[in-house]
């Protein structure tokens, strides 16, 4: 067998075993920003092309993260389509893991060009592969991979990554085709326009091979075809940037409450501790707890100061030697791709370790060749005792071994919601958002007793939290504790933050608990409904209230059948059949309940009215056979259930047949 055959089989062997590790998470759900970026986001339920690539707000339903990400909103609106209109995770994560192969693949021809001009040997080839690997397998991506809406850091860096191989492939150079995903990778993420960046580093250290003296020296030549090589992609991406947030984009995700300076120094110290996630990925969190730095002579800022100026000397060594390039270039990828996230511009969270999916491409670059070199120094060595050879090939599998176990645990995590933020209550434990998050998980459970527990542990850690005081006063609800003590919580999170959320809920709960203030209630959900008009739940929930405000039953059946007309649905057809009930048409009643059926036999109120409306009619045992079905449906079901004794009552000759 020749030795090309053995990368073939090697590759396509830790191909299958990447497959085996992360096939424990294509079920995973939706989590955090996947709700109002998804599942609560009706703009992804169909595919608007134009609207997509004109109007941010189609990428979210909160007008503070209406970031401009086409791409990403287009993907998310396909995988909607192959999941049959519906929100099913494994279709989400079927296409992210495609995409992530891909990116593999890509990344593995990258490397071995890089490594091939630095110093080109017969083991390059196995070299990138490991580097390959070791990025594939790396536990820190599973933050990424296995969180649905970081498909757009996901596909971004696969953007960028395909846009330097195609332009270290001649053809498409000088075709300029390897803008076109550059392009792409922008309109997926802003992340993406440090490609520009990244390819113009690219071309200084390995296509004009600048050195040290010519750069003192301001060589005008070497300095001038950088440049011009790099023109095209800087000129393109930072006219798009611009162009896209400053006049495309109305809404911004900065955080205004905290100073470019704060937040600088505070990433001194994040960017410092992603070197150990890097390394040693044991502490990682969906959602770590990381403060704002306000002193400029807090440890923590001198601890990364002293790191990044370590980093830097580092670099600039391994600069110096073409053959140690691929670390200086690996350092400074990991510092360029961090960039837009943590230097001047604040954003709400201080750190994410899905935020370093796209920079630990270079540091995998940069620790594999740091290795490589010791290797291909003592290769005499190493090729006259097989037992070296074995012993680094062992070493390798276990590198690669022990992060695909971390992966596998990871995705473990991700599979459960109270798993994930028990996760991170004890990985970011002053985390107020963990424990909210926490406790939401047990309200979905019904389990409202540790629900609340988890609230007032957030609580004590952040009493000015809107979102806790809306699931601290549905929690007390279930509880039966005194409305007005519920309401206060209503009250306090509309107080706090007077946005969508707030209102709608506050408005839901005066609406059912108070008949005598609906109109109050219905004006609360109105202004949710006007600040977040695509938020699938918030507007269902307010065209409902619209109908149930009109006075009389024709004219609320005059508004669902211009609903029907312009989108038969099963919900629509259920409320028209009250409305029929209602006006004692019970003939109409049924042909509305069935056509709901018709279009979704899950529906137990819609053969529930269909049995009322057959008592009506003294057809009992049409009557018995539609509650019958709706009893099928839900065994507990008590409305049929009564509606079944009346129609066996009636089957049994106790009223009078027409």
């Amino acid at each position: 067998m020749n030795k090309s055959a053995y990368i073939y089989i090697v590759a396509f062997g830790l191909l299958l075993f990447l497959c085996l590790i992360y096939a424990n998470h294509f079920d995973n759900g939706f989590y955090f920003d996947d709700g109002h970026t998804i599942t609560n986001n009706e703009n992804v339920q169909s595919i608007k092309l134009y609207e997509f690539f004109t109007d941010p707000a189609t990428f979210s339903t909160l007008p503070a993260n209406q970031s401009y990400r086409p791409v990403t909103t287009l993907m998310n609106a396909i995988d909607y389509q192959l999941a049959g209109s519906k929100y099913d995770s494994f279709y989400y994560h079927r296409t992210i893991f495609f995409f992530y192969i891909l990116q593999l693949i890509l990344t593995y021809f990258l490397f071995r060009g890089i490594m091939n001009i630095a110093w080109k040997h017969e083991w390059n080839t196995w070299i990138a592969l490991f580097a390959t690997a070791y990025y594939g397998f790396h536990t820190v991506n599973a933050e990424t991979i296995n969180y649905i809406i970081a498909r757009s850091d996901g596909f971004a860096t696969l953007c960028t990554i395909a846009t330097l191989l195609m332009y270290q492939y001649r053809p498409t150079r000088r075709s300029f085709l390897y803008l076109l995903p550059l392009i792409v990778g922008i309109y997926t993420k802003q992340t993406g326009v440090m490609t520009a960046p990244l390819l113009l580093l690219y071309i200084a250290f390995f296509e004009e091979k600048i050195t040290w003296e010519e750069l003192k020296k301001f060589n005008k030549t070497k300095i001038g075809n950088i440049l011009k090589k790099s023109l095209p992609a800087i000129i393109i991406a930072f006219g798009l940037i611009v162009v896209n947030q400053l006049i495309i984009t109305e809404t911004t995700s900065i955080n205004v409450t905290v100073t470019k300076f704060q937040y600088f120094i505070t990433q001194l110290y994040v960017t410092a501790y992603y070197y150990t996630a890097f390394l040693v990925p044991i502490h990682l969190s969906a959602d770590p707890d990381f403060k704002l730095i306000t002193n400029v002579l807090d440890n923590r800022v001198i601890l990364g100061l002293c790191v990044h100026l370590l980093m830097a000397y580092l670099s600039f060594r391994w600069f110096k030697n073409m053959k140690t390039r691929p670390i200086s270039f690996g350092i400074l990828w990991y510092y360029i791709a961090l960039a837009p996230t943590s230097s001047f511009a604040p954003l709400y969270q201080m750190a994410n370790d899905h935020r370093l999916y796209f920079p630990i491409v270079g540091l995998c670059l940069a620790v594999t060749w740091f290795i490589a070199l010791i290797l291909l120094e003592n290769q005499g060595k190493i090729k006259r005792n097989p037992k070296r050879k074995y012993a680094i090939v062992s070493v390798a599998a276990l590198i690669i071994c022990l992060y695909g176990y971390g992966t596998f645990k990871r995705n473990i995590v991700w599979g459960n919601l109270e798993k994930l933020w028990e996760d991170v209550t004890i990985k970011s434990p002053n985390n107020a958002r963990g424990w909210l998050n926490y406790g939401h998980a047990f309200l979905k459970k019904g389990e409202n007793k540790k629900a609340l527990a988890a609230f007032n542990h957030s609580h004590g850690i952040d009493p000015n939290y809107n979102t806790l005081h809306i699931n601290m006063a549905v929690a007390k609800g279930n509880l039966s504790y005194p409305k007005s003590e519920i309401e206060q919580h209503f009250k306090r999170a509309v107080e706090l933050k007077p946005d969508h959320i707030s209102y709608y809920y506050f408005g839901k709960f005066i609406i059912e608990n108070y008949k005598e203030r609906k109109e109050e209630g219905f004006q609360l959900v109105k202004k949710a409904y006007e600040i977040s008009p695509t938020n699938i739940g918030i507007k269902k929930y307010y065209e409902n209230l619209q109908i149930e405000m009109l006075s009389t039953s024709e004219e609320r059946i005059e508004v669902y059948l211009k609903r029907v007309a312009a989108n038969p649905n099963a919900q629509d057809y259920i409320l028209l059949s009250h409305e029929y009930y209602a006006l004692k048409k019970y003939e109409k009643t049924v042909q509305s309940a069935q056509k709901a059926v018709n279009l979704d036999p899950s529906k137990k109120f819609a053969y529930n009215n269909m049995c009322i409306a057959y008592c009506q009619l003294n057809k009992w045992k049409k009557a018995v056979n539609q509650c019958n079905k709706a009893l099928k449906l839900d065994p507990q079901f008590k409305l049929a259930k009564n509606n079944l004794k009346w129609a066996k009552d009636g089957l049994a000759g106790k009223y009078n047949e027409k």
